[in-house]
């Protein structure tokens, strides 16, 4: 109740800070409310968030500017990965809201300062655009960092979100200065929340994750279990899409998600939207699938780990998909499911890519039901490499994927090797000899 409560309370916190003028003042103001509402949430934990805040903002003062961003992004994930251990400790396989749950997306946004701030000392000639958009050149203040920690509407589970936009919002200044009203994009999102609400209350009511791997189920018809295994994962989805949405709609009430005006008069508030839950359940592609779930998270982990790991030689960015997932895995705590199902992701990923590749092959699938093929097959991976998420417990989910012989797991490394080292080759090598001819 403390979080629906608070979760509410952004909403008219949010759009009054929209209206403070002043960017101490609503500096000050952030800091102000958003501790108040982590510590009646969290309590003591609040310490966390603002002793990790100090710490990032020692490292930028007295390191190297060029040093900086992996020892930012390490200290901030040394300090997440103690948290998730003592949780595992003293909490094993319970899900609970605690400040570890804040210290998720918090660890996200003081990592990707380091890399920004470094950027700001670079010529733009070494800068992609998304890194020029996003550096910062002045070394940013304490009061910064701990008003972009405590952002009202989003200092208990908000998403990342990138300083410089921040700034700019709080200073007033770019595609701030002028904000246009919400009101439209805010009833579209009550709507959708409320169609999400109605999801939620129903389908996990029904489709419950925990019977999965269950001999009540394995004793059904292969039908039955394979509708009740998409419902039941489609059904928990539901309930993270509520609380982001319900995340969202105050942080595009407080203006900070404006993006920009279209062509026909239509202000976008889609800067920061946490999921995307038509475009992910209607996906048809990996890539895209994963790209909607946790966008901001996704976000991050492209621009300050993949973009900063990737081959700038234009080399096999595999290895660079693997380790980003890794990375998110290690993000997410030490649960050895999560790694199973990270790199399995990645996979995923590096097969969807091969297909794309190759998609002449594919041809003769009739375009009325191609759409809908790629879906069932995209979502019937994510949904079987996330369901041991879902159920934690590695002995648990050992025992589901082992009760269907492990048969996914099976078809996406045989299909990874067949598409990566036999079909892709021969591809290349008979596009090569056309050319040459």
């Amino acid at each position: 109740m403390r979080l629906l409560f608070i979760l509410l309370l952004a909403y008219p916190l949010g759009y009054l800070l929209r209206y403070i003028r002043g960017k101490w003042v609503r500096h000050i103001y952030s800091i102000v409310i958003g501790v108040v509402l982590q510590v009646f949430m969290f309590k003591e934990g609040v310490l966390h968030f603002w002793g990790l805040g100090i710490v990032v903002y020692s490292i930028i003062t007295f390191v190297d500017r060029k040093k900086q961003p992996w020892i930012v992004f390490v200290v901030c994930l040394a300090h997440l990965s103690f948290m998730h251990i003592y949780r595992m400790l003293f909490d094993y396989g319970n899900w609970s809201l605690d400040e570890t749950t804040f210290l998720m997306p918090l660890i996200s946004r003081l990592s990707s300062l380091g890399f920004v701030y470094a950027d700001g000392a670079k010529d733009d000639k070494l800068l992609t655009k998304d890194q020029i958009e996003r550096k910062v050149t002045t070394k940013p203040t304490i009061i910064e960092i701990l008003s972009y920690i405590s952002f009202p509407c989003a200092c208990i589970c908000g998403p990342f979100f990138e300083f410089r936009d921040y700034i700019d919002y709080i200073e007033g200044k770019g595609r701030y200065e002028k904000i246009p009203s919400c009101f439209t994009f805010l009833s579209k999102k009550l709507i959708e929340v409320l169609i999400l609400l109605a999801f939620a209350l129903v389908v996990p009511t029904y489709f419950k994750i925990d019977q999965l791997g269950t001999e009540w189920l394995y004793s059904k018809p292969l039908i039955f279990q394979y509708i009740y295994f998409m419902l039941t994962m489609f059904g928990y989805r539901t309930t993270y899409y509520v609380a982001w949405a319900v995340n969202d709609g105050a942080i595009c009430l407080s203006g900070l998600s404006f993006s920009r005006v279209t062509k026909e008069g239509e202000a976008k508030f889609d800067k920061i939207i946490s999921a995307n839950a038509y475009e992910l359940e209607t996906c048809t592609v990996p890539r895209e699938g994963i790209k909607h779930w946790n966008c901001m998270t996704a976000e991050w982990l492209r621009h300050y780990v993949y973009e900063r790991i990737r081959p700038k030689d234009g080399k096999d960015p595999t290895l660079a998909t693997i380790g980003t997932n890794l990375v998110s895995a290690f993000w997410h705590g030490f649960y050895p499911v999560y790694y199973n199902t990270f790199f399995f992701l990645a996979i995923v990923s590096e097969i969807g890519k091969d297909v794309f590749r190759l998609k002449h092959l594919f041809t003769f699938i009739p375009f009325s039901i191609n759409p809908i093929l790629r879906n069932l097959l995209v979502m019937t991976s994510l949904n079987y490499l996330c369901s041991g998420m879902g159920i934690l417990e590695m002995k648990k989910a050992y025992a589901y994927y082992k009760m269907y012989y492990f048969y996914w797991h099976i078809v996406l490394i045989v299909s990874f090797i067949g598409l990566r080292f036999f079909l892709l080759p021969k591809f290349k090598q008979k596009k090569n000899k056309s050319k040459q001819e």
